[in-house]
Formats: structure tokens, C-alpha cells, sequence
């Protein structure tokens, strides 16, 4: 039977439809062929795949479940199936937080071939899946994601390729946050690239498309694959498939029974991208029916639409010019031409490389972009609408820092010579050569940074010879961007080692994580940076556009013991214990002196008992530091007032499975002049609560203004992953741009202004593919330095409110501490009070906190040189968690808390991995107000009642009070703001100007509001 093969041109029914655009472009859509033979069919490695094998105890045989520390659940659900009459239903209440999960598995692992192609497919069926997957390997390496299909059974896939290490490959299911419920069934792990079809348990006919959605990037030709299972032979039946309105084909089959794949083929030429949907009917006395959405991306459509954009910039640029010669500043309407001059040929190229799809995303945008421009540039000619003026760096003077803020010269475009000093807020782009090609753009664009790079390989390539070549390079760099007004941070890429020196001193070779990828605490690598610097700063040092030096790229401190680094431990333990029997004590261990205890290898942490881990941590933290304050020394003896920083990822600050990694916010402030950061913020595309991943950065960037009071700066600012295809809403790029300022983020280059073709690289998918949230990031850099008082007086608004940060939390206490901590800031966001935090280093230094609440995020573990701080704090203490908090010291002793005031702190309940931050939200909601805590303005829902998931800030200023919000919801939403229990009028500072009581937010719309 293999091979067998049934072909016919049917019966061929209003074959084609023509549609006539513009009279003269022709799109062509027609069905031309339907094909059926025999469907490759490979063998399922999985038992009992479509659970149809029940146990008496009503679960699936060969499976098992755990729910953890979760309330999942996991059930065989008799009224869905995507075959047979069973599927697996999974529900879960509990928040998302570190290691907690629900999980299902196969009980007996499934025998795989190392370096052999598998794929693993599973029909889901969702609506609110929320965070889960299926998948397994070592480490739980192979992950697919369950995505939302509006109710219906689909079929989703991955290959992957299994080490040694995955050979034992233990298949499972698991819920990480909240669904009400999704489903799975006809699992399937099969040698090969693709999925072959997974056979119905049960005999009925079946007839489904091989892809629910499939898009044509290209003119003519294209087909389109179903896979029919027929439990018999079929004798006499009809094939009816239809694409659209009007384009349909027939086809008379007689088939034996088997698998079959059907193909229909067909035609098209210069159709419009709008889905279509695609059916496939098989009559023979009853109809069983497939269908898919199918979109076609015609390079003839795309051509002729982009040649219709680019007709009209001529008349745009005429009309600027126009508005220019009138006196009027045109920034912001040159922003939106700026992208459209360019992103027209960027699609243009997107066409002739085969990225279609990819530029009908931009043609979309730039279409729209097109209508608002012309409304803008005919309603200003005609005086109907003002355009704001905007101040910009002179680029003749380096920004001085005070407090939150970078301070220089600013002129208007109007008043080139009048320049006023003022708070500067930077945006723009990193880090490669497009950056350095288009500075003198930047401007046009909006934008008024960027970051570029070069590293020690290139000053010293060989052993004894120095190239000036980078020096020279930047300095042109800097030259240039002076003159347009682009300030330039110098990244200094320490990770970018000589191989020479490699080669030179084999002993610098040491396994590590990260970029830095050689031996820190030899002397060898010490000296050479140290040349480094000597040899690049000077030159540099004094041009007023080189806005400040970032030290590290993401920075981390895993590395595997070298003969250096133990004797700086044994050093740093015996400061530390002052003697032995201090160290064993606390450590439970029997070392006879200092220089037998060895340096734990963090390679391999999770072996070690927390309280060596502990002091391992601190160490680890205390000297990287150290080893970064080296360097800031070096340039600070070159270049007193040159400001450097370090680009730490926000989660090594944050998150108890990267304490690990060395990454202190405190320590790494005291060497730097600037809060520096690469932090990440995602589109949820639909998934979750929140409609952007806001958390991690808003609470980063205020640990890290509450250990120094100096700018944010994100030099590499991911608000789009790599490589990712899916459609990014400019709401988003500008809701994360917008609110990081707000908390502190003074300057930011968002990574990457970089184009390519390669689907693989870190650049696909990158901003740079994206005309809207291009445009959306020079209109918001207008905004905030329109804006730069009122925002800044967002920033240097003073914490109502405090959360404990403690890495002796981290280390012992771990995802209860963290995920107490992030529901508690979730809470208090969505109630309008200014969150700080103050740090276990900072109470065990004595610095009393000067909020008048402090919150204890479910901390069992503080050092007791902090505890005893504690005890002096004046103001209210507000335990939350469960069980006896703050009754173990560092070294996980038991301390007596019930002593002194600790009898009368607050307690506020908190359940780990069952309280959520809603729940808090509702306490805390009466309890701030009880305690004397309150924003300066409420925000309500049109009802007056409390609304969840709109962050509001509050400032208070000569000019009246500013209120920003952020609509963080998947949802929009009506608010009305309130003071001294009365609703109250509010004027609109960014768009309109417009006084109003009540208005909508949009999901992540944000507005800037005053109150008088």
C-alpha cells in the first residue's frame, strides 16, 4: 500500500476570484488540485498516550502525579477527548513563583538514541492555560509550551536532539501558575524532524489538518496538508475543499481503509494577507469536516503597497519643511517620517530575501503610521494644532549627575542659542556597528544614545604590540555624535580576553559561567585590565559625548576554585570568624585551622549545607565587588569625573536561585556612580494577568535607588526576545520605557538596533524589524524630556513604605522569601504608595530605615547584627508569612524572638505557595490607611471601588500634584481618581491638555496626569 497515490482535477467549481485594486493590480486565488496517498506513520514511544487505560483509582495507568506545593490537580476528563473518551484535564490556583509546580510523568522512562532527532507532540485544548508545558530531558531541558487555542483541539510540536544525559528521557507534564484549566491528549514522541499523525484509539473517522494555521510567503503555487484516518474501507465519497468565498474544488475518492494525507493544492497571486479560512469536507452520507486559517503574504501585494507608501513621502518631507520655515519645532512628526525613510527600504529588503512575512508586519504599521501622519501635518498647516516643543543636549557639555538625574545643557529647536540646564532623559540603542552608521539619524529618530563596545583583544592582539585602532575609531565615534546631539556610553568588554594571554598563562583557563571567560583573581588578568584601562582612557577621557563607561557585561562570578581565590577565601573566613571554633560552630563542622577549609566549588553549590553556602555567597558577592571596584579606581585615578557602572542582570539581584552569582545591588553601587543594569521585559501576548512581564524591573530599580541615590541606567534594555516573531504592540515598548523612568531609569539602550535574515540569530526579531515600536521609542523620549520635571519629581518622591531585602533570606529561605516579597510589591503597587527597600547590609551597618512601615517578606533567616538594628526602628514592623519569622540568625541558629518589641510587631498572613498577591492586595488595601499609609491621590474604578492591576505613582510638585499610571491588565479599564474621599479633575500633561474626571486606560496605555 506505501506509495499509493490518488490524483484528480475534479470537478472544478468557481475556480478562481479576481479582485481588481486600484484598476490595476490583479489578485488571483484558486484551487487546483486535491491529492490523497498513504501518510508515513511512525511508531509512539509512549504507553497509554491517549489515557484511555485507567487504573481502579481513576488515574491514568503508567502515569504518576504530584501536586507539590501547589492545589492542581490533574484528572481524567470523560466529556473531552481529542480521540477515544478520555483526556487529562490539569487545573491550578496557585501564583507562579520559584519551584513551585504541579507535575505529571511517565513512570518508566523512555529509552532515547543521543543525537538522534525526536518529536514530541500532544493535542491541547485552552483558553486560560496559563504558565505549562510538556516535555523532560536533563535539567527539564526540552520544553514545549502549551499555548492558548481558543477552545479547540490542536496539535502542537518540537523537534530537539537528546544527549547522552537525556538518554533515560522521563516525559511529564507541568503547571507553573494559575489555569483554570487546559487539557491534553494523543501524545506522541516518535523518532525523526516531524510529527507524523498520532492514530485515533477509537474506531471513527477522522479528518483534521495537519497545521491549524499556515502561512504562504510567496506568489503562486501552494498547498495545504489534512490527515484522514478511516477505521474501513471507504467505497464511494466525496472530497469538497474551499479557501475564501469563492475558490472550491471536488473530488470523488474510493480509499481502503488506513491513513491517508490529503493535499489540496492551488494558486495565489497578490492576495491580501487577512486570514482565510480553509476547508476540507468529506461527504459519504454523513459530513465530516476540517478547517485552518490560512494567510497568504503575496511579495507582489507587499511590493505594491510599500510603493504606495513611499509616493507619499515626498509630500510629507515638503510639508515638513513647510512647518519648519514657520518657526515650529517638528520633532515629533519628523520621528514618525524618520521611520517611514527608512523602514520602507528595510521591508523592501525584507521582500527580496524572503522575509515576507515580516514585512507585511511592517507594512501594517507603516500604513497606519501614514494616516496619523497626514492628519498631524495637515491640521498643523492649518493651525489647528500646536506642535510641542521639545528641549534637547547641546551634546557640548557631559551630563553631571544629581540624585535620580543627569543634568546638562538643553536647547529648543526654536531657540538654538538660549541653552537652559535641565534633567536629560536618555534613550536610544545598542551596540554593534548599526548604532555607529546611524548617529547622525538618532536625532530624526528621536532618540539621543547609544552604546558601543570594544575590548582589550583589539588594543593588545599580540603579546607586546598596543593597536590604537578601537581608540581611534571611538574617537570618531564621538566626534560625530557631539555634533547631533547622541551621547555615547563606552562599554569596555573586559569579556573580549587576548587569546594570547590564554595561551601565555595556561592557568587563566578555568570553567565559568557567563562572558567573562578566564581566571579573575589571577594577577596575570588583573594586570592586563588594568593596562587596558591606562591605555584607552586617557584619550578618551575628556569629550563631553562620552556620557560614562559600563565596566561588565552581565557580570556573574561562577568560577571554578583556583590556588588565588583560596587563599582570598581563607583570608576573608578568618576576618570574618576570628577563630576556628567560632567558624565550626556555625558551620557544624571540625576544621583544626583556616587553611584546611577549602572553597566550595559554586559549579556545584546545591551540595554544600546552607550555612557554608552562606558565607560562600557573601564572600562571592564581597569580592566581585572588590574585584569591579579595582577597575572604577583605575579609571577614577585617569579620569576623576568620568562615571562608570556595571551592566548586572536584575535577577542576579533578585532571585534566590542567582545568589550564586555574586551580583550584590548594594555592593555594586558602591563602586559605580550610576545604577547600572540589564534588565528584561517582555509582551505577554495574552497569557497570564499582567498584559507585560513589569515586575522584575520595577523592583529592581527600586532596590537599586534605595542603596544609592543616582540614575538608573539599563544599557541593555530587552523588551523584545530574541528572535521573536510574533507581533510586539507599540503600547508595550513605550508602557516599559515610560514606567523604567518613573522608577528611576534616566538612561537606557535597548538592545538591539540590528537587522538580519538569519532566523537563528540574536538579532531577528529585534526592534530594528518593528517601524511602530521605533517610532513609539523617539516619541517617548520626546515625552519624557518634555516631561522631565514632572517625572523627575516621580523619582525623588520619598518611600511610604519599605521591603527587607535579605540575602540570608535568599540563601536559606529561598522561593517562600521570594515569592512573599514580589506578591507583596505586586499588592502594594496596585495601591498607589511609593515602595522602597532597605537591606540586611544596611541594618547589620545600622542604618535605621526612615519609612514609617517596614515589611518582613516570610524572613525565618537574618544575620543578628541586623536583627539588632531592627529592634531600634521607630516605625511599624509588619511580619508576613507564617510560622516563627525571624527566629534563625544567618547561620540558621535559633535566636529567641519573642524578647522586646518583637511581641508587638504586626503580623500580616501569608501562606507559601497558596496566598496570593491579591489576597494582600484586599488587607492591605485597609490596613495602609489604618497604619497612616496613602497616596496622595486614589485611584477607583467608575463605581469608586478599588481597582487591581493600574500601578499609580504620586509627587507632589509647586505646580500641583503629578499622578502617573500604567494600565497593566489584559483588559481596559475606566478610572476616576479621588483626594480627601472626593472624585477630582485631573489635566492630561501629554496629549491633550484637558481637564477630566473620569477616563479609560487601554492595556498598557500610560498617562501623566496633574491635580491642582
Amino acid at each position: 500500500m506505501m506509495g499509493l497515490k490518488f490524483v484528480a482535477h475534479s470537478v472544478l467549481l468557481a475556480v478562481m476570484i479576481a479582485v481588481c485594486f486600484g484598476g490595476e493590480r490583479l489578485a488571483k486565488l484558486r484551487l487546483t488540485e486535491i491529492s490523497v496517498e498513504e501518510a508515513v506513520v511512525r511508531p509512539n514511544l509512549v504507553p497509554n498516550f491517549s489515557f484511555e487505560q485507567v487504573s481502579s483509582d481513576g488515574f491514568p495507568v503508567g502515569w504518576r502525579w504530584d501536586k507539590r506545593n501547589t492545589d492542581a490537580t490533574c484528572t481524567v476528563d470523560e466529556r473531552e477527548a481529542r480521540s477515544g473518551k478520555r483526556s487529562l484535564k490539569f487545573t491550578n490556583g496557585t501564583p507562579f513563583g520559584a519551584h513551585v509546580y504541579g507535575t505529571l510523568w511517565l513512570a518508566e522512562p523512555i529509552t532515547l538514541k543521543p543525537g538522534k532527532p525526536y518529536t514530541l507532540s500532544v493535542y491541547v485544548k485552552s483558553e486560560d492555560h496559563g504558565i505549562a508545558w510538556v516535555g523532560g530531558g536533563a535539567d527539564w531541558q526540552f520544553r514545549l509550551r502549551i499555548p492558548a487555542t481558543q477552545g479547540k483541539w490542536q496539535r502542537i510540536w518540537m523537534t530537539f536532539v537528546p544527549s547522552e544525559r537525556d538518554a533515560n528521557f522521563v516525559l511529564r507534564v507541568v503547571t507553573e501558575s494559575p489555569t483554570k484549566g487546559f487539557w491534553i491528549d494523543d501524545l506522541k514522541l516518535e523518532e525523526g524532524n516531524e510529527p507524523t499523525p498520532c492514530l485515533p484509539v477509537e474506531g471513527r473517522i477522522l479528518l483534521e489538518p495537519n497545521r491549524a494555521e499556515q502561512e504562504i510567503e510567496r506568489d503562486g503555487e501552494f498547498s495545504l496538508a489534512f490527515t484522514l484516518f478511516l477505521p474501513e474501507p471507504l467505497p464511494k465519497a466525496t472530497l469538497q475543499a474551499q479557501i475564501g468565498r469563492f475558490a472550491s474544488l471536488r473530488k470523488q475518492i474510493s480509499l481502503p481503509q488506513g491513513t491517508w494525507q490529503v493535499t489540496v493544492k492551488g494558486e495565489a497571486i497578490g492576495v491580501d494577507d487577512l486570514p482565510q479560512v480553509a476547508t476540507l469536507r468529506l461527504v459519504q452520507g454523513q459530513r465530516t469536516s476540517a478547517q485552518m486559517t490560512v494567510r497568504f503574504f503575496s511579495p507582489q501585494n507587499a511590493s505594491a503597497r510599500l510603493a504606495d507608501l513611499r509616493q507619499k513621502l515626498p509630500a510629507f518631507k515638503r510639508q515638513l519643511d513647510e512647518l519648519r520655515a514657520k518657526g515650529m519645532d517638528i520633532s515629533y512628526p519628523l520621528v514618525t517620517f524618520t521611520v517611514l525613510e527608512n523602514f520602507v527600504n528595510y521591508a523592501e529588503e525584507d521582500i527580496k530575501h524572503g522575509e515576507v512575512r515580516r514585512a507585511f508586519m511592517q507594512i501594517a504599521d507603516m500604513e497606519t503610521m501614514t494616516k496619523r501622519l497626514e492628519r498631524e501635518l495637515s491640521e498643523a498647516l492649518a493651525g489647528k494644532r500646536i506642535l510641542p516643543e521639545v528641549p534637547r543636549w547641546t551634546g557640548t557639555e557631559r551630563p553631571k549627575i544629581v540624585g535620580p538625574s543627569f543634568i546638562a545643557p538643553t536647547v529648543f529647536p526654536t531657540r538654538p542659542l538660549s541653552p537652559i540646564p535641565r534633567p536629560i532623559f536618555f534613550v536610544g540603542y545598542g551596540h554593534f556597528g548599526q548604532v555607529r552608521a546611524d548617529i547622525e539619524k538618532f536625532p530624526r529618530y528621536g532618540v539621543n544614545i547609544i552604546q558601543i563596545e570594544f575590548g582589550p583583544n583589539s588594543v593588545f592582539p599580540e603579546d607586546g604590540v598596543v593597536s590604537d585602532a578601537p581608540i581611534r575609531g571611538t574617537l570618531n565615534v564621538l566626534d560625530r555624535a557631539a555634533k547631533a546631539g547622541v551621547a555615547v556610553n563606552l562599554l569596555i568588554s573586559l569579556h573580549y580576553f587576548p587569546q594570547w594571554m590564554l595561551d601565555k598563562y595556561p592557568h587563566l583557563r578555568k570553567r565559568r559561567f557567563g562572558f567573562l571567560q578566564y581566571c579573575l583573581h589571577a594577577p596575570e588578568s588583573q594586570d592586563l585590565l588594568k593596562r587596558y584601562i591606562a591605555q584607552i582612557i586617557p584619550p578618551l577621557k575628556e569629550h563631553p559625548a562620552l556620557h560614562s563607561i559600563c565596566l561588565t557585561n552581565e557580570p556573574v562570578n561562577v568560577e571554578e576554585p583556583c590556588e588565588y581565590a583560596e587563599r582570598e577565601w581563607r583570608d576573608w573566613l578568618s576576618k570574618r570568624h576570628g577563630e576556628i571554633e567560632t567558624l565550626n560552630k556555625r558551620w557544624q563542622t571540625n576544621f583544626k585551622d583556616f587553611n584546611e577549609v577549602p572553597l566550595p566549588n559554586p559549579l556545584a553549590s546545591s551540595q554544600l549545607n546552607r550555612a557554608i553556602f552562606y558565607d560562600f555567597v557573601r564572600f562571592n558577592q564581597e569580592w566581585f565587588a572588590s574585584w569591579h571596584k579595582r577597575l572604577a579606581d583605575a579609571i577614577k585615578a585617569i579620569a576623576p569625573d568620568l562615571p562608570v557602572h556595571a551592566k548586572a542582570m536584575t535577577w542576579t539581584m533578585l532571585n534566590d536561585v542567582d545568589v550564586r552569582y555574586g551580583v550584590d545591588a548594594e555592593l555594586f553601587a558602591s563602586f559605580s556612580d550610576i545604577n547600572g543594569n540589564d534588565s528584561v521585559n517582555f509582551y505577554s501576548h495574552g497569557t497570564g494577568e499582567f498584559a507585560q512581564g513589569w515586575l522584575l524591573s520595577a523592583m529592581a530599580y527600586d532596590l537599586q535607588r534605595s542603596v544609592k541615590d543616582a540614575p538608573i541606567f539599563n544599557s541593555e534594555n530587552h523588551i523584545i526576545p530574541d528572535r521573536e516573531t510574533r507581533y510586539v504592540p507599540a503600547e508595550h515598548v513605550r508602557a516599559a520605557l515610560w514606567q523604567g523612568a518613573v522608577y528611576g531609569q534616566s538612561a537606557t539602550t535597548i538592545w538591539v538596533w540590528e537587522r538580519t535574515f538569519d532566523p537563528l540569530s540574536d538579532f531577528a526579531g529585534s526592534i530594528m524589524h518593528r517601524p511602530a515600536c521605533a517610532e513609539v521609542v523617539g516619541r517617548t523620549c520626546l515625552d519624557l524630556n518634555r516631561f522631565a520635571e514632572e517625572v523627575t519629581a516621580l523619582q525623588k518622591a520619598p518611600p511610604q513604605v519599605s521591603l527587607l531585602h535579605s540575602v540570608s533570606a535568599l540563601v536559606w529561605d529561598g522561593g517562600r522569601y521570594t515569592e512573599c516579597r514580589n506578591a507583596l510589591y505586586t499588592a502594594m503597587t496596585f495601591v498607589g504608595v511609593k515602595i522602597g527597600f532597605v537591606t540586611e547590609r544596611q541594618l547589620e551597618r545600622g542604618i535605621v530605615p526612615d519609612t514609617p512601615v517596614l515589611f518582613v517578606p516570610n524572613i525565618v533567616h537574618l544575620s543578628d547584627a541586623a536583627f539588632e538594628t531592627l529592634l531600634r526602628y521607630k516605625g511599624r514592623i509588619v511580619l508576613v508569612g507564617s510560622g516563627d519569622l525571624l527566629s534563625r540568625n544567618e547561620y540558621g541558629e535559633s535566636r529567641a524572638t519573642e524578647r522586646g518589641k518583637v511581641k508587638d510587631w504586626e503580623r500580616l498572613e501569608f501562606e507559601y505557595a497558596k496566598t496570593t498577591w491579591r489576597d494582600l492586595w484586599i488587607r492591605l488595601l485597609t490596613k495602609l490607611k489604618a497604619w497612616g499609609v496613602q497616596p496622595l491621590v486614589e485611584v477607583r474604578d467608575r463605581k469608586g471601588e478599588p481597582i487591581w492591576g493600574v500601578a499609580w505613582r504620586c509627587a507632589e510638585t509647586p505646580k500641583g500634584i503629578i499622578v502617573n499610571l500604567c494600565n497593566y491588565r489584559q483588559d481596559s479599564v475606566t478610572v476616576t481618581l479621588w483626594r480627601d474621599r472626593r472624585q477630582v479633575f485631573a489635566v492630561d500633561l501629554v496629549s491633550n491638555g484637558q481637564k477630566t474626571r473620569q477616563f479609560a486606560l487601554t492595556p498598557l496605555q500610560v498617562r501623566l496626569l496633574q491635580v491642582k
